[in-house]
């Protein structure tokens, strides 16, 4: 299975960013196409709110320079926790309730559940 962007952008987000299991990072493409990042890191320790948005705009722009930055929200995780925000949960694919739902699925490939599809062990015509 070939990755695509989306999924290279938040793994060497991860790489760099995420050290231990209070820190996470939600990547999502809007419909209108603007990448929204939210990152809770230990790397953003006495470092302040532009020199924050500086260091992610980088990394942005040396990865995926033909997107657009949306929201950037750059927090430690003990900002994360006094503004009560949470991970992301997994989104379940059977939850699809309206077309904006399925767009905003589509769109965002790097958050889905990674499973593994097994080939069938004897060929069949369909």
């Amino acid at each position: 299975m070939q990755e695509n962007w989306q999924v290279l952008l938040k793994q060497n987000i991860k790489n760099q960013y995420i050290q231990n299991p209070q820190e996470w990072v939600d990547v999502n493409i809007s419909t209108s196409g603007l990448l929204n990042l939210t990152l809770v890191s230990n790397s953003f320790f006495r470092v302040s709110i532009p020199q924050r948005k500086e260091q992610i705009s980088n990394l942005l722009k040396s990865q995926v320079p033909h997107l657009s930055p949306g929201f950037l929200s750059l927090y430690t995780p003990q900002e994360a926790e006094s503004l009560n925000i949470s991970p992301p949960q997994i989104s379940d694919t059977f939850s699809l309730v309206t077309w904006q739902d399925l767009a905003i699925q589509a769109a965002n490939p790097q958050n889905q559940l990674q499973l593994s599809q097994e080939e069938p062990s004897i060929p069949r015509t369909v």
